[in-house]
């Protein structure tokens, strides 16, 4: 795993200060990519990013934020599967309309395995919530 840097994101030599809003923590791949070229980060894009963050810690538990974070990474998944009675880990999500969460309750029979209470949760993306997912994978911003 490469070491993290703390480093300005509107570079020091022009702002000539170190304030909060302008730094940014990145890996040593990334920090070597903010300089000029095709591979090169936008700054503006480090600045939403850094604000999405913020927002994100701010307003959910770590278990919403590695969701959202798995999510991010794996556009194309819209539902997950969670055990019942665990729905409540996700309850900002919910309350946001990031996700929605059916409960299934019942009889199941999976090869040998047979339960005639078997519990299941499964959280599916709203359309607001694939918007939130794409603007973090993007570095869009949030409402």
């Amino acid at each position: 795993m490469a070491p993290l840097e703390i480093e300005h994101i509107e570079d020091w030599a022009k702002v000539k200060e170190h304030t909060f809003e302008n730094m940014i923590v990145l890996c040593a791949n990334c920090h070597g990519r903010k300089a000029s070229g095709s591979r090169s980060l936008d700054r503006a894009a480090l600045k939403q990013y850094k604000a999405n963050l913020g927002l994100i810690n701010q307003r959910y538990s770590s278990a919403e934020q590695r969701l959202l974070e798995y999510l991010a990474a794996h556009l194309d998944v819209e539902t997950m599967s969670l055990p019942a009675g665990m729905s409540w880990l996700f309850d900002y999500l919910v309350r946001d309309g990031v996700i929605e969460i059916e409960q299934f309750r019942g009889p199941i029979t999976w090869g040998m395995f047979q339960s005639e209470n078997f519990g299941m949760d499964q959280a599916r993306l709203t359309e607001a919530g694939k918007a939130v997912v794409r603007g973090l994978a993007e570095a869009q911003p949030l409402n």
